[in-house]
């Protein structure tokens, strides 16, 4: 009998790691930063008025929302240029850890998020 195995990995990619077309590159830097900003302003707005204001901070709801708008901030500020990076080079260009940090920030974010949402169900 012989080994008919084969050492290939199932997803072999031979694409070159590099910057993308131009044309793609304009439109997802445009796309990207409108996400971000939007996103940036309106958790930013709600930290701010649940923090500025006495009474929206009495509220435990009002503390769930604050919560899941840091953690949006996070994943925003985190994941937004992390997938742009990795999209307009197609692969990834950075560290290992790095990768590891970013990673472990993008899970912790997305859990507190989820979480902050499952709480404000089972409180309401």
């Amino acid at each position: 009998m012989e080994n008919n195995t084969s050492a290939t990995p199932l997803f072999f990619n031979e694409t070159p790691v590099g910057p993308s077309s131009q044309q793609t590159v304009i439109f997802l830097s445009g796309f990207f930063f409108f996400i971000e900003m939007v996103g940036i302003v309106g958790n930013g707005l709600v930290i701010f008025v649940v923090v500025s204001d006495r009474k929206m901070r009495t509220s435990v709801t009002n503390m769930f929302i604050m919560n899941l708008a840091v953690a949006d901030l996070i994943l925003l500020l985190v994941g937004i240029p992390d997938l742009v990076q990795f999209v307009l080079n197609r692969g990834w260009l950075l560290s290992l850890a790095l990768c590891k940090a970013i990673r472990y920030l993008l899970v912790v974010s997305l859990y507190a998020s989820v979480m902050t949402l499952v709480a404000v169900c089972v409180e309401r």
